[in-house]
């Protein structure tokens, strides 16, 4: 399924490798990738998956697998067309101007974690993001963990971005079983049910060449959730059956 009217803007992030790791196996192509690595900020595999090693021991709970691909390997075998940017913003100059030269119909996006899309970069291409959260319910930041005390489940929307946080079309979402017992959820199990969701859009798309709003949150409100605290953090993984 090549889609050439799309660019995939991926920080060097966990979440960007599930995406990618999703992307090659469903045989799904962008016509670009660009990639944001931080100059500051080596990544490393083995830093990354021992980082999940260790939240699993501290829970008490078998390790599971890790990260084995590096985000370049990965997106060569999605895209033929992959460059690197080093920089710790998604909105950096270079940025802007390496987008305004691909000019992207479509941009699926997965950036550093916290970093807000400037209007600059909305307004070369749409922008599509898979939240973690039912929207318009759960807007904001790990909602899966308010999600997990309050439903015992968790969702995914995938968005088209708008300058206003988490307020922009719904085109797609999807609630989830919550994770096996012993999965990380923060790197992983998070991670996957926003793959999952991305890129059943991207096939529907592919299918119907069009995407079809779910639901318009012009005229909504609601609670917008913030960090959670880590005894609640606690509190939503011990809320998990087997």
């Amino acid at each position: 399924m090549y889609l050439e009217n799309f660019t995939f803007l991926a920080a060097e992030t966990a979440r960007s490798l599930i995406y990618l790791e999703k992307f090659k196996e469903q045989n799904i192509e962008f016509g670009s990738i660009l990639i944001i690595k931080n100059p500051d900020k080596k990544f490393k595999l083995a830093d990354l998956n021992k980082k999940i090693g260790a939240i699993q021991k501290n829970l008490g709970l078998a390790e599971q697998k890790g990260f084995h691909e590096d985000i370049l390997s990965l997106s060569k075998k999605v895209s033929h067309n992959v460059e690197i940017i080093r920089s710790d913003s998604i909105n950096h100059h270079s940025v802007i101007k390496k987008m305004e030269i691909l000019s992207p119909e479509f941009t699926i996006y997965s950036g550093f974690g916290g970093q807000i899309v400037c209007p600059e970069l909305l307004s070369i291409s749409r922008f599509l993001h898979a939240h973690a959260g039912w929207l318009p319910d759960y807007r904001g930041s790990t909602t899966s963990y308010y999600s997990l005390i309050d439903r015992n489940d968790c969702a995914v929307s995938v968005i088209e971005l708008s300058p206003e946080i988490d307020k922009g079309d719904i085109l797609s979402r999807k609630r989830y079983n919550p994770p096996e017992l012993g999965m990380d959820i923060d790197y992983v199990y998070d991670n996957q049910i926003r793959a999952s969701l991305l890129t059943e859009t991207l096939v529907n798309y592919s299918k119907n060449k069009s995407f079809e709003m779910v639901l318009s949150q012009v005229q909504t409100d609601s609670t917008t959730y913030y960090v959670i605290h880590p005894l609640l953090k606690h509190i939503a993984i011990l809320s998990i059956k087997e």
